[in-house]
């Protein structure tokens, strides 16, 4: 996890690799997002498809996204503050998110910088 102030804006992040990423593959481009843009970057380490087989992956993004809109690690993060992004395969869980919050009644995104 990368941080910027309390209050800035919370970016998720997924890595790359259904099955062989990891959230320090991507350590360099999230610090530079955090660092260029002023938001909080937190790189989720989902569980991969080689032992864990979908949506296991993506339910896991689904519990930090509700993880962080209940308090957690004191961000004070509402939904109008938190992005989803990802690159390559993390790309298709920030796709999907919106629509696994909704799913969940989970509060929808609509951030504003």
């Amino acid at each position: 996890m990368n941080s910027a102030p309390v209050d800035s804006a919370i970016m998720l992040y997924f890595h790359g690799g259904f099955m062989v990423g990891r959230s320090e593959d991507t350590e360099f481009l999230t610090r530079k997002i955090c660092a260029q843009n002023g938001v909080t970057v937190i790189s989720v380490n989902y569980r991969l498809a080689s032992e864990w087989p979908f949506p296991t992956g993506l339910d896991d993004c689904v519990a930090v996204y509700r993880w962080l809109l209940e308090g957690g690690g004191g961000f004070g993060a509402t939904a109008d503050r938190i992005a989803f992004c990802g690159d390559s395969s993390g790309a298709n869980f920030a796709a999907a998110m919106p629509l696994r919050a909704r799913d969940a009644e989970l509060q929808m995104l609509a951030l504003r910088l």
